[in-house]
């Protein structure tokens, strides 16, 4: 997002991250939920314009819901919820995604505890190659700019 300028980060308390909102590929995405053992967040600010291609990338009305969550230091932050038809809790992630948010967990300065805690999650191999190799990219170019 060209607009797009990190706030900072914070701590919540009562949520926890998920991976079991069902994704259009059928693997677990993130979705952040009560009761949790506490997330940490990044706050960014946006433009309109790019906030509404956001909506759209993330699937707004497919899954996620725009939602308000009071952060700690910031106030009350919009952010996507999964709709309670598209929580799977057995579904697994795809590889990829979970290095994905591991990469962004630490490029935000995340403590090693909480990454530990994402590294844990139940991942599988991504059954379409030509994605997977796609992804496995952006992850090499994410660690190498880090």
């Amino acid at each position: 997002m060209s607009s797009s300028r990190l706030v900072g980060t914070s701590f919540v308390e009562q949520l926890g991250l998920h991976f079991h909102k069902r994704g259009m590929d059928t693997s677990g995405k993130c979705n952040i939920a009560a009761p949790g053992s506490g997330i940490y967040v990044a706050i960014y600010e946006l433009s309109q314009s790019d906030k509404a291609e956001l909506d759209e990338i993330e699937g707004v009305g497919f899954g996620y819901t725009d939602s308000i969550v009071d952060i700690p230091d910031f106030g009350q932050c919009r952010t996507y919820i999964s709709e309670r038809s598209h929580v799977d809790d057995y579904l697994p992630a795809f590889d990829w995604y979970r290095e994905l948010v591991l990469q962004g967990c630490r490029f935000h300065g995340f403590p090693d505890s909480y990454t530990r805690r994402i590294e844990r999650v139940r991942v599988v191999p991504d059954p379409d190659a030509s994605r997977s190799d796609d992804k496995w990219r952006l992850v090499d170019r994410l660690k190498a700019a880090s």
